[in-house]
């Protein structure tokens, strides 16, 4: 009996010594150069040196090169880990219900749902009208748009007061930078309302004629104005031309902000969008959709 203890013992030292010998990451492996090119950031009548500033020029192909070169050497250096990734993953996705969707929620006459299909990634968006026996009509399979790109998110789904149309953000590129565009739901077809640098989210006035929006700072991706676009009509217009920390813009019908503002400014008739306080800096503007013009 004990010597049979020994054996099992033994096969499982041996099984472990063999485990690890797996998990050990390569060692002739160096990590990748990068060069060092002194840049001064000066402020507060201070001098700061920094050798990697250059690696902020997305762009540039020497940032690029050096980039794929850090990944080559992750990929390198983890693949012991490979079979562990991929047991985790499944594991984890096992306790995922993959079959799934969410409470219908009743909104202007009609039934939205999103639901989850198995095997695929990305939300789908329906609704029906009246009742939940009735016709679903398909708003978004996310699985269809996001097919061929690299990265993908839809956010914003925001549908017009007359049920005819749905604004939405895309974001494409992984930075929060949305572009937004326009759906007619009778037709299928996309306008030609193509909104860039957003944060995704719009408003509709009453007429579902005009959309209004906040752009982008592209450095800082700060939002910085508030714009108003006409559905009808391939122009926009600046609403608010003071540049401000940080905006966001909501229908007082719904209660959608949860943001903490230095000013909460309620918009009840168009003119109030014109005179906003200059000192405005960190603001959330409860637009009531039934006067914008």
């Amino acid at each position: 009996m004990k010597n049979h203890f020994l054996s099992i013992m033994g096969i499982v030292f041996a099984l472990s010594c063999q485990s690890k010998k797996k998990m050990t990451p390569p060692e002739d492996l160096s990590p990748p150069e990068v060069d060092k090119i002194a840049y001064q950031h000066k402020i507060h009548n201070d001098i700061r040196i920094d050798n990697y500033y250059w690696l902020r020029e997305r762009n540039n192909p020497e940032v690029i090169d050096y980039l794929e070169r850090e990944n080559a050497y992750y990929d390198k250096m983890t693949v012991h880990t490979d079979v562990l990734k991929e047991d985790l993953y499944e594991e984890m996705k096992r306790r995922i219900k993959e079959n799934d969707e969410s409470v219908p929620y009743f909104f202007n006459g009609y039934w939205y749902i999103t639901r989850y299909e198995e095997g695929k990634e990305y939300p789908v968006y329906t609704r029906k009208k009246d009742s939940l026996t009735a016709h679903e009509e398909l708003l978004f399979d996310c699985n269809k748009m996001a097919k061929g790109k690299d990265y993908f998110r839809l956010t914003g789904i925001n549908i017009s007061p007359d049920n005819t149309k749905v604004a939405y953000g895309l974001d494409l590129v992984s930075r929060r930078q949305y572009k937004i565009y326009v759906k007619d739901l009778f037709t299928g077809e996309i306008l030609q309302t193509e909104l860039e640098n957003t944060t995704g989210v719009s408003v509709w006035d009453a007429s579902g004629q005009y959309l209004y929006y906040t752009h982008k700072d592209p450095e800082t991706l700060r939002t910085e104005f508030v714009f108003r676009h006409d559905t009808n009509a391939p122009n926009m217009m600046l609403v608010q031309s003071q540049q401000l920390i940080l905006i966001v813009i909501c229908s007082t019908k719904y209660s959608c902000c949860t943001h903490n503002p230095t000013h909460s400014i309620p918009i009840t008739t168009p003119k109030c969008l014109m005179d906003l306080p200059l000192d405005l800096s960190n603001a959330i503007l409860f637009i009531n959709p039934t006067i914008l013009p």
